[in-house]
């Protein structure tokens, strides 16, 4: 079934609905319709086949879920361009996705000028402001143009590719992640039954439309249900509170670093701290979360915050709560059964490891979610694929009730003195100290354990504090083993992000790895 399809119907069922908002801009799914097919009729003329491959350079905005209705109706791939990457990136992305359309701002134009000189056969399409001269590329003239032919949704088989989506990476070039028809739908409707989505339901969308958690978790399950969505123009803790006050959504999804801005908002503002009833459920993911921020977003907010997994690989989350489900602390939910199959296999390979076992092994799925394999990478296809099964990489435990937990990536296990310590676990205590706004623990170098627990650190701006009193924490610390105690505590005035929001360890252990002595230390000897 072609995408197109669910939209279709949100249209016929819903047409009056507002569909999109974005500052004071309403669009109803009626007009949202329109303008889809006055663009898929604008493509079509010039010269659109199907399988196109349409690359979409925004930030969120409107524009972005009509570039995909379009697409979809004439059978193209969707291809949403991190906003976030660098020059490299961007000029190997829209080379290897095989790029015929693009869309973006003129003022973008001027960044992509002379990566486009090697791509003089991309059709360009501008979003916001009009220029004479060129209004025949720009969206806004395009949408007001008649439809003279009928515009229908071609028909796609299940395994044909929708959108082609880039993970930001911490190593090496972007990975171009194949997303078919199914695997989108499956992940869709996924949501919409755990969630218990319908019209009547409206998402404050704040994730980046780039990613899975800005359109398979949040905006289009919302717009395959007839529901609203409206776009927040800009991040900002104080920005989100004041809408959602303001136009009183059902639901939201925060990356962590944005709960954590919540949170330090709200602490920072006590006056602020109200309830907000409407808000019926809010999930939040991206990376591990420290429980004590949870709790503080809990008892302010008023909402049981769902926690979630996911990666690109899966187009959407695939671990979660059930809508009116009770949160676990700490842990991600279950696996949605009715679509994905999960073990787990201890870190040495050798065995499966059952969920009463208590033990904390590597993730692999399978199921109709799970990507058909990375675009043009067959040597990682080898590498992450196994009899069908995905290897995700993260080190997982699951309780005897099927409960699952998130240890760390298999990447970031330290071991030291021949002990495995998870950075997650140690980086949760050390959120706990109130003069930490921030907190990333890797291995450095150590000449006598190999490696040594690192703790880099961002403290609270009003916060005085020296890395003295974080040492003297860790010591006095019940829930904090000797041996996992960071030896080495430094403070930083930000931490590197990837594109997604996420903390950079890669970059973090390339810089402090080569920066510092392998025989420098700032603790005792292990105890």
């Amino acid at each position: 079934m072609n995408l197109a399809s669910y939209l279709e119907r949100s249209v016929r069922e819903n047409p009056q609905q507002v569909a999109i908002r974005m500052d004071e801009k309403e669009i109803t799914y009626e007009q949202f319709d329109q303008r889809a097919r006055a663009l898929a009729a604008y493509f079509r003329k010039n010269g659109f086949t199907k399988g196109d491959k349409v690359g979409i350079y925004l930030a969120n905005c409107p524009d972005y879920l009509i570039l995909f209705y379009a697409a979809w109706m004439l059978g193209g791939v969707a291809d949403p361009i991190n906003y976030r990457f660098r020059q490299e990136e961007l000029a190997f992305v829209i080379a290897d996705a095989e790029i015929k359309w693009l869309a973006l701002t003129r003022e973008d134009l001027e960044k992509l000028k002379d990566i486009l000189t090697d791509h003089e056969h991309i059709r360009l399409l501008f979003a916001g402001e009009v220029e004479e001269g060129n209004r025949h590329t720009c969206l806004s003239e395009i949408y007001k143009t008649s439809v003279e032919q009928k515009v229908s949704v071609l028909p796609c088989r299940d395994s044909e590719d929708a959108m082609l989506m880039y993970t930001s990476g911490t190593t090496g070039k972007p990975k171009g992640v194949r997303q078919t028809h199914r695997t989108n739908s499956a992940s869709i409707e996924m949501v919409v039954d755990a969630w218990k989505l319908t019209s009547r339901d409206h998402i404050l969308a704040t994730l980046p439309m780039f990613h899975v958690g800005g359109l398979q978790c949040t905006t289009l399950p919302t717009l395959f249900t007839g529901g609203t969505v409206t776009l927040l123009s800009r991040w900002s803790p104080k920005n989100w509170i004041s809408q959602s006050r303001e136009l009183q959504p059902t639901w939201s999804g925060l990356i962590s670093t944005m709960l954590i801005d919540v949170v330090n908002f709200f602490k920072a503002n006590p006056q602020e701290q109200r309830p907000m009833n409407h808000y019926r459920l809010c999930f939040f993911g991206g990376s591990p979360t420290p429980s004590v921020i949870c709790e503080y977003f809990e008892e302010v907010v008023g909402v049981n915050l769902l926690e979630i997994y996911g990666q690109t690989e899966l187009s959407g989350l695939m671990i979660t709560y059930q809508a009116g489900e009770r949160r676990i602390p700490g842990s991600m939910g279950k696996p949605m059964a009715q679509v994905v199959e999960t073990k787990i296999v201890s870190t040495d390979g050798e065995r499966l490891i059952a969920p009463a076992d208590e033990e904390a092994g590597v993730m692999y799925l399978r199921g109709d979610v799970v990507t058909p394999g990375y675009w043009k990478r067959d040597e990682l296809n080898r590498e992450r694929f196994e009899d069908g099964w995905l290897k995700t990489g993260d080190i997982v435990r699951w309780d005897e009730n099927g409960y699952l937990y998130y240890t760390d990536r298999f990447d970031d296990l330290i071991i030291t003195g021949g002990e495995n310590v998870y950075p997650k676990e140690v980086e949760n205590i050390l959120a706990e100290h109130p003069a930490v706004a921030e907190v990333a623990v890797i291995g450095t170098p150590h000449e006598r354990w190999v490696e040594q627990v690192t703790a880099i650190i961002v403290p609270r701006e009003e916060a005085n504090v020296a890395i003295a009193d974080i040492e003297a924490f860790c010591v006095l610390h019940r829930g904090l083993a000797g041996y996992k105690r960071p030896r080495k505590v430094l403070f930083v005035s930000e931490l590197p992000k990837t594109g997604s929001g996420k903390i950079n360890k890669s970059i973090l252990k390339q810089q402090y790895r080569m920066q510092h002595s392998t025989s420098e230390t700032s603790g005792g000897n292990i105890v």
